[in-house]
């Protein structure tokens, strides 16, 4: 809460009555993108808040208990310190205390403050000399409970896939089975999520290890159709022998006599488009992101670069290749 609503708190001012009543029942949970941080310092009662989970968006119900006066304590003085000690009473909360309440409020002021860093770094990288290093999302996975792990996938800016503390790593040693398989199960409802085998092989239970294989299969039906709709929006005028598609999905796509396109996707959403051009000896670059159903939702605008300037030939030279071979039988080739 920013300081201004301290004031307001202290002064006696309640949330809006209707938005509370909604939290009241398991059965009416109040949606977690309403739930104010004014609201949560006030509730008497256990609050029953709806989490939206995985790419469908599915309700997942959380209990938010009333705050102790320790707890209220604890918001307050947040606000008058730090960004670093805020990251350590939120990694306190997170895996010393597990606590709900305190998780939730500093992540709805996050919210409330537009994503403000100064405030907290969602991805913020705890590395320590003689232990695990870890992310909040990681050490939610390892040493809390879904409830944590759930308030913090709705966090705008939240990485699932973070190269230093793989959060799905980090779930399958959480020591409450139960707890390792429903975080699991929320963090593979994102196409997102990358499922490896080294997961999979050092799960703690059959029934976890199943059904993470059964979510990397599902990972690559998706990617596979997602390749069938990206290769449908190629350019109508694209004849077979004007595309040539790799083993590992990559696309090339004749553009005309002299320029070529090539393009390569991760199966999550993302797209990266390069353009070789030989007439002007550039190559223009774009990054692309697809919704589900394979459409373009945003996209960088193109990067051109001169061939001169770059260290690595090797792709040029690949690129030239696909083009002659294209332009087989035609008069027209690509300039060296």
């Amino acid at each position: 809460m920013p300081e201004e609503q301290w004031e307001r708190y202290s002064e006696g001012e309640t949330a809006d009555k209707n938005t509370a009543v909604e939290g009241l029942s398991p059965d009416h949970p109040l949606p977690f993108s309403d739930m104010s941080s004014l609201l949560l310092t006030q509730i008497k009662e256990p609050l029953y808040v709806a989490l939206k989970i995985g790419d469908a968006k599915k309700d997942f119900v959380i209990e938010i208990p009333p705050p102790e006066k320790s707890q209220l304590k604890t918001a307050q003085q947040a606000h008058k310190t730090t960004t670093n000690k805020r990251h350590k009473i939120l990694l306190k909360a997170i895996e010393k205390t597990g606590d709900t309440w305190l998780t939730a409020y500093m992540c709805v002021v996050y919210r409330e403050k537009d994503a403000d860093l100064n405030w907290l770094d969602p991805n913020h990288y705890f590395s320590y000399e003689f232990s695990a290093d870890r992310t909040f999302l990681s050490a939610a996975c390892k040493n809390s409970k879904p409830e944590i792990t759930g308030i913090f996938l709705q966090t705008d800016g939240i990485r699932i896939n973070n190269q230093r503390r793989d959060p799905l790593w980090a779930a399958i040693h959480n020591k409450d089975q139960q707890h390792s398989f429903a975080i699991l199960k929320m963090l593979c409802s994102y196409r997102d999520t990358i499922i490896g085998d080294s997961v999979i092989r050092y799960a703690q239970t059959k029934t976890i290890r199943d059904m993470l294989q059964q979510a990397q299969k599902d990972r690559l039906q998706q990617k596979q159709e997602l390749q069938e709709k990206q290769q449908k929006a190629l350019p109508s005028s694209a004849t077979d022998a004007e595309v040539r598609e790799e083993e590992d999905g990559t696309v090339w796509a004749k553009l005309d006599a002299g320029s070529i396109c090539k393009i390569t996707q991760d199966g999550t959403g993302f797209r990266l488009r390069k353009i070789f051009n030989f007439e002007s000896a550039t190559i223009s670059e774009s990054h692309e992101h697809l919704d589900a159903d394979g459409n373009l939702k945003t996209a960088t605008a193109p990067a051109v670069t001169s061939f001169r300037q770059l260290g690595n030939k090797a792709e040029i030279e690949k690129a030239q290749q696909k083009l002659r071979a294209m332009n087989a039988g035609n008069n027209a080739q690509p300039k060296k």
